[in-house]
């Protein structure tokens, strides 16, 4: 079934690529579009599924692509581009824009999770520097009794998760973990629900790491290890694996281990991503040596930067 906003997307995608192939409402010369495509394309007359893949088919593209472009202008996806760019620069007009339009009052105990992700979001992030307040624990609540009841979890699901599991004590987050994960039907999700449950189950392990709790750091890699079993997302695998080495080193001082994380860490500098491997080298001098110091936000979380 065709998400309902990404109906609302097909005209203008229709539109898109009919004007990026050069032609003209009237160059689409099978019958059942000429009288229709300007209304198509307008939104005032319905395509049906038999009829859109066809008119894919003229318009010579791959269906795949096709979707990318409408999913492309999902509102979740503005949504995260607005988090991104306050994130990286002061806009007064943007924060206005996004406390009037995701920071409702009535969402903080909202049933919806889509509510309770945009609300939530926006305090994880902007909290102290928009002077919103931290998290309280009858939020926390909240949100570990919505997460932890859903039958079904969805890329809304997965946003909330990301966004706020590094607020949870160790117990109620391995318990919201081994609840979401491993992701249901996971070859049939798209990119960005599982890019968000990649990077909490990532920040989770990386908490209870950074609280010396390696035992529940390993049920974890364990788990994460039941996920993405195509090899499709070479960070998460990394990042896994890289863990396992810290641990390991811990345990056994064995230089081998040693030498393997600061391979990682030197081949995501190689790829010019300098930030991530400082990161990364900072984190590994916290677990490693034991520095209480732990600055949550740099955890990589993925609305911040993509993996």
């Amino acid at each position: 079934m065709i998400r309902k906003d990404i109906l609302m997307n097909i005209p203008r995608t229709i539109k898109i690529f009919r004007l990026k192939k050069g032609l003209k409402q009237s160059d689409i010369h099978i019958s059942k579009f000429s009288s229709t495509l300007s209304r198509i394309e307008n939104g005032t007359r319905n395509i049906k599924s038999n009829d859109l893949d066809e008119l894919i088919n003229i318009l010579g593209i791959n269906e795949r692509e096709f979707f990318s472009y409408a999913i492309f202008d999902d509102p979740s996806n503005d949504f995260a581009i607005k988090i991104r760019q306050a994130s990286l620069r002061k806009d007064q007009m943007l924060k206005d824009h996004i406390l009037q339009q995701y920071y409702i009052k009535e969402y903080q105990f909202s049933r919806s999770s889509k509510e309770l992700a945009y609300y939530y979001t926006v305090k994880a992030h902007f909290g102290n520097n928009w002077k919103l307040g931290e998290l309280v624990i009858v939020e926390l609540q909240h949100i570990f009794n919505h997460l932890t009841s859903q039958k079904y979890c969805g890329y809304y699901e997965y946003l909330l998760f990301v966004n706020t599991i590094h607020f949870f004590k160790t117990d109620q987050l391995t318990t919201i973990v081994k609840h979401l994960l491993p992701i249901e039907e996971e070859s049939l999700r798209d990119h960005d629900t599982k890019r968000y449950a990649y990077t909490g189950l990532i920040n989770a392990i990386s908490i209870v790491m950074y609280g010396r709790e390696y035992k529940v750091a390993l049920e974890l890699i364990e788990l994460a290890e039941k996920m993405d079993v195509n090899n499709s997302n070479y960070y998460f695998r990394f990042s896994i694996q890289y863990f396992k080495n810290i641990i390991f080193y811990i345990k056994t001082k064995d230089m081998k281990y040693h030498s393997k994380i600061h391979n990682f860490i030197d081949l995501i500098r190689d790829i010019g991503d300098i930030e991530i491997a400082t990161q990364l080298e900072q984190e590994v001098k916290r677990i490693i040596f034991k520095d209480d110091k732990i600055n949550i936000e740099d955890l990589h979380v993925s609305l911040i930067k993509d993996q």
